[in-house]
């Protein structure tokens, strides 16, 4: 019983996010959904915060994605508005909620949003920020060119920090990833 309900709820997370990039220039409404997900964090309920993250993250990976029928153009507009107006916020927010959960809870719910946290920092700076991911000829797909409004996250130490501790008290997939995240 338990997989299909996660089965629906990824579905509707799928859908949610496809809307919202479908209506992204339509409707202001749809740039909202950055603070409506964060709301989410908020609830006193750990399977709410779980379940805000994986929003997140379905949005980001939506907002990365080019979809079939729409041209490079209209992609890149959208991905380019997403990013100015919620990608930072939202690694910050996957921050956060390591910080938070890093550490101090050992138990499958606490793992499950350690797991997702890191996961929603690493989309975010896997982000096509500039749109050349498409364009296997450049020399450069092994850096990231984040928009300077990212600098003082970026050169925070305890940005780094964070990570390495993420990948020393973590097996993987969870040290793997953390390790992927100081390397971008």
């Amino acid at each position: 019983m338990r997989s299909r309900q996660v089965f629906v709820i990824t579905s509707l997370m799928q859908l949610l996010s496809r809307t919202t990039k479908l209506g992204w220039f339509e409707d202001d409404q749809h740039r909202g959904i950055v603070d409506d997900a964060k709301k989410f964090l908020s609830m006193n309920s750990l399977d709410h915060y779980l379940l805000g993250l994986r929003v997140l993250n379905q949005l980001v990976a939506e907002m990365n994605q080019p979809l079939p029928g729409r041209s490079l153009t209209q992609h890149r507009k959208c991905a380019v508005s997403f990013r100015d107006i919620g990608l930072l916020s939202i690694f910050q927010t996957a921050l956060s909620s390591l910080r938070e959960f890093g550490g101090n809870m050992h138990n499958e719910t606490g793992d499950r949003i350690k797991g997702q946290g890191i996961l929603l920092a690493l989309k975010c700076l896997c982000f096509d920020f500039v749109g050349t991911s498409l364009d296997e000829s450049n020399e450069d797909l092994g850096t990231i060119q984040v928009p300077s409004a990212w600098r003082a996250v970026m050169e925070e130490p305890n940005t780094m920090q964070l990570f390495f501790d993420i990948y020393g008290s973590t097996q993987p997939p969870l040290s793997n990833q953390a390790i992927e995240c100081l390397v971008r």
